[in-house]
């Protein structure tokens, strides 16, 4: 029996197959998709005994390399949709700056996030979404990546980088002046400072808006390649070295450490100087 996937079934048949390349990819494998693009060939009686239900989007949360029957190695990946499981230290942080008040309208917050590639950045804003979401605020994140989010998953396209941060801007632009948004997310890479000095020099013209600047600590070579092979758009590890290895500190920046499967975060102590008013420093 035939089955045909619906046009919504196949773009995300083709979302999950690019995720698992670019994680692939990530890791030094290269690799490419050999999807039908609409007919699925099923044995139903086969289906039918195993119970097998085709069902999307799947959920992939390691890549194995095999020799036979042996498994040569195994990488763990990212899931980006566990936005429930927060940091050991962001909760504190943001009871202490973003949720501060809660009685009472809050002035609107700018977070600027930086980290290189599989730092775990892009996490940390969403876990921060969904706080403020279970707060009854509206977070808005901005990030140059969505510009090359497509039906069909991400599709980079270099030539089109300048574009995708011009569009960025203008995102940040419309939440920041949109009276209805609390909070905005600004998620982009940032490895040298002047690459966010627009978007800072932005919030700061606004009146009441709290400016607070987020790090995701890579200390050394050993964690930045760790993070080079777990990030989920497919940059390659040399490229990720050389954002490592051009990174400018900001002292200003709240510092957080990276979790890995197999060594948990802990919730190490950092200065806090993000929340650019604050009288004196903080230690989370």
């Amino acid at each position: 029996m035939d089955w045909w996937l619906s046009s919504t079934a196949t773009d995300e048949a083709w979302r999950t197959a690019k995720s698992l390349l670019l994680r692939l990819q990530s890791a030094g494998v290269r690799g490419r998709a050999l999807l039908s693009y609409e007919r699925v060939l099923v044995d139903v009686q086969k289906a039918s005994q195993d119970r097998v239900e085709k069902s999307l989007p799947l959920k992939w949360t390691a890549l194995a390399v095999c020799q036979g029957n042996d498994v040569i190695k195994r990488m763990s990946l990212v899931n980006e949709d566990r936005a429930d499981v927060e940091h050991p230290a962001l909760r504190s942080w943001a009871n202490d700056t973003i949720f501060v008040n809660s009685g009472t309208r809050r002035a609107k917050s700018v977070v600027i996030l930086r980290g290189i590639p599989g730092s775990g950045k892009s996490s940390l804003g969403r876990q921060l979404k969904a706080m403020c979401d279970a707060e009854g605020l509206l977070c808005v994140i901005c990030s140059a990546d969505q510009y090359f989010e497509t039906a069909r998953g991400y599709e980079f396209n270099p030539s089109r980088l300048a574009d995708a941060h011009r569009h960025c801007e203008r995102t940040f632009r419309a939440a920041l002046y949109d009276h209805q948004v609390d909070v905005v997310v600004i998620d982009n890479t940032h490895t040298r400072q002047w690459e966010f000095q627009t978007v800072e020099a932005i919030a700061l013209e606004q009146p009441g808006v709290r400016l607070h600047l987020l790090e995701m600590r890579c200390d050394n070579m050993t964690t930045c390649r760790r993070m080079a092979q777990r990030n989920s758009h497919g940059v390659d590890v040399e490229k990720v070295i050389q954002m490592f290895e051009r990174w400018e500190h900001d002292n200003r920046a709240v510092v957080f450490y990276p979790s890995f499967d197999d060594t948990p975060a802990a919730p190490l102590p950092s200065m806090v100087h993000g929340h650019f008013s604050a009288p004196q420093a903080a230690q989370y």
